[in-house]
């Protein structure tokens, strides 16, 4: 919101970077980090991550 008695500048973008990114993780993701979900969004806190643990990148030999 501009000061009293000065124009707004016109945003320089046909669009807000911020709304692209929730729209492309929608779109690839089928989830949002903030905004409203809609009703066929995935719930991302239902989603079970399985872990790994890293090494020192050796590998252990495998018995046969």
């Amino acid at each position: 919101m501009p000061w009293p008695g000065e124009e707004q500048d016109p945003y320089p973008l046909p669009f807000h970077p911020l709304e692209l990114g929730e729209d492309a993780l929608r779109s690839l993701c089928g989830f949002i980090q903030e905004g409203y979900p809609e009703p066929d969004d995935v719930d991302a806190e239902a989603i079970s991550l399985l872990g790994f643990r890293m090494g020192d990148g050796a590998i252990p030999p495998r018995s046969l």
